[in-house]
């Protein structure tokens, strides 16, 4: 699993509110994303997103994860526009 990629998965669900709407804003299968989140779940072993049929909401640990992983990958992109 690239986890930087499926932070940036994670980040885009969050900022979009839905697992489709983050899938059509990256030009993905809606299953795609799901599963991304979910391996990042699983490889971080916690629930990331609550998921009910009214839509979803970052978990506790959703909520912590959110600002580094955005602090990640904006680091990331700063390097790589250094170089």
């Amino acid at each position: 699993m690239d986890r930087l990629w499926a932070m940036e998965v994670f980040v885009r669900v969050a900022d979009c509110g839905s697992f489709s709407r983050a899938a059509e804003s990256m030009g993905l299968a809606n299953a795609t994303v799901t599963t991304c989140v979910r391996n990042l779940e699983r490889h971080l072993n916690v629930s990331l997103i609550s998921r009910n049929s009214r839509g979803l909401r970052l978990s506790e640990e959703g909520l912590l994860f959110l600002p580094r992983a955005r602090e990640l990958l904006a680091s990331l992109t700063h390097a790589e526009d250094e170089v």
